[in-house]
This record gives C-alpha cells, structure tokens and sequence, in this order.
C-alpha cells in the first residue's frame, strides 16, 4: 500500500506543513476529519521539516521536556531550520543537539572537582582526600588509597 492512501495510509495522520501542524494543535479536527484511532492509526504525527513553523517545533521540544523563553526558542528555531534545510525530517537526537548546542541548558555543572597536596606527606601517611563540590553546595570528600605503611596508620 502506497504510504500516502487517503485515510488508512501510514502518512495520512502525519503532518509536516507548518499551517498543518498549526491548526492540528490546535483543533485536530480542522485537518484530520476522522479519529486515527479509528482506522487503527495510534495518534496524529508532528514531522519537522523544513516547511514546519514554530508551534509544531515548540510542540516537539514541549513534548521533550524542554521550556524555553522567547529568545532561547528563537535561537533554537533558526538553527532547527538550518538543519532542517539540509535534512528531509528533523528527529529527536538533532534536536537535542541544537539545544545543547543554542540553549547550552544539556550540560550543567553539576560537580567540581578539587584536590589537596600536603607538602610534607611522606610514605608513612596515606594521600590526602580528594573533595569535590556537589549539588546545591553540598561538599563530599573521597578518600584515596596509599600502599601500606610500615606502621599501622590510624586516622585522627
């Protein structure tokens, strides 16, 4: 069967067209006369394309997690159709690298790392701990492993 086959057809309930997508989400019934469901379809379909607008991408990243302010969504929007003009559809992995890549909100810092030397640390005391800052200013501290002293170390 020919995916584009009125009514039971694979693409028949996928939309890329930006007004389509548009007034889908906004009122399935303006572009899709039957239920899906009904013909064993599970849902409509938001392709990105390079023909897709804005509601069907703050869609997509909405459906993703993603809440973006206007100036972020914009930035996104921009390099989505950059992308989108050198691909035939725009998945979820392209898009979330142009979020990490635009946004930069993929890879926050959640810990940094420190250590400390003692000047004086000789064979007979262990390495000092490493520490690290963790979330929300919580500090942890790891201790590390030296070869056994000659006499038994007892931590203070």
């Amino acid at each position: 069967m020919q995916p584009n086959k009125a009514i039971v057809g694979a693409n028949a309930f996928a939309h890329s067209s930006g007004i389509h997508q548009d007034g889908v989400l906004k009122e399935r019934t303006t572009y899709e006369i039957i239920n899906p469901r009904d013909v064993g379809v599970p849902d409509s379909e938001i392709v990105l394309s390079a023909r897709s607008g804005r509601a069907g991408l703050r869609h997509r990243l909405a459906d993703l997690g993603y809440t973006l302010d206007q100036d972020q969504f914009e930035k996104v929007y921009e390099r989505f159709l950059v992308v989108a003009d050198k691909k035939k559809t725009v998945d979820t992995r392209d898009l979330e690298a142009i979020i990490a890549d635009e946004v930069q909100i993929f890879f926050e810092e959640t810990y940094a790392w420190s250590t400390s030397r003692s000047p004086a640390a000789t064979t007979a005391s262990p390495p000092p701990p490493s520490a690290s800052g963790g979330p929300m200013g919580r500090s942890t501290v790891t201790p590390t492993t030296a070869p056994a002293p000659s006499t038994p170390y007892t931590a203070p």
